[in-house]
Order: C-alpha cells, then sequence, then structure tokens
C-alpha cells in the first residue's frame, strides 16, 4: 500500500528515507512559509519567528533562512 500524502518532519535520517521513497517532505522552515503565505502570521512575526529559529536549531539551514528573510523584508 503507498499513500499519497505529504510528510512534516525535522528528521534528517527520516527525511531522506521519505525522499528515497518518493514522498514530499517538508519541515519548519516550511511550515512558518506557508502560515505567513495565508496571511496567519504577519511578515514582521514570520521574520522574528526565523530569527529564533535560527538561534534554537543548529540542524535548520542558516542560509535558507537568511533568504527567506531577504525575501519577507522585500
Amino acid at each position: 500500500m503507498q499513500l499519497k500524502c505529504k510528510l512534516l518532519t525535522g528528521d534528517k535520517s527520516l527525511r531522506n528515507e521519505a525522499v528515497d521513497n518518493g514522498l514530499e517532505v517538508h519541515g519548519s522552515i516550511w511550515v512558518v512559509m506557508k502560515i505567513v503565505d495565508a496571511n496567519l502570521l504577519s511578515i514582521e512575526k514570520g521574520i522574528e519567528l526565523f530569527e529564533k529559529l535560527k538561534i534554537i536549531n543548529d540542524s535548520l539551514p542558516k542560509n535558507e533562512i537568511e533568504k527567506l528573510i531577504r525575501k519577507l523584508k522585500t
């Protein structure tokens, strides 16, 4: 049986396994952007949250977060 669903995870091993099995995988950065894009969170609060995520989660790609912060500021 194969499910057609998205996986939300912050676990790198699980992410790699899921991608290898053809699943669409997202993490916390994607969630924040979706919430901002849906206007459920202001751009300012989204930037603030990204800044906090950079500090509290060393495993996140800081360069990707910086790109998104710059995008939100434009």
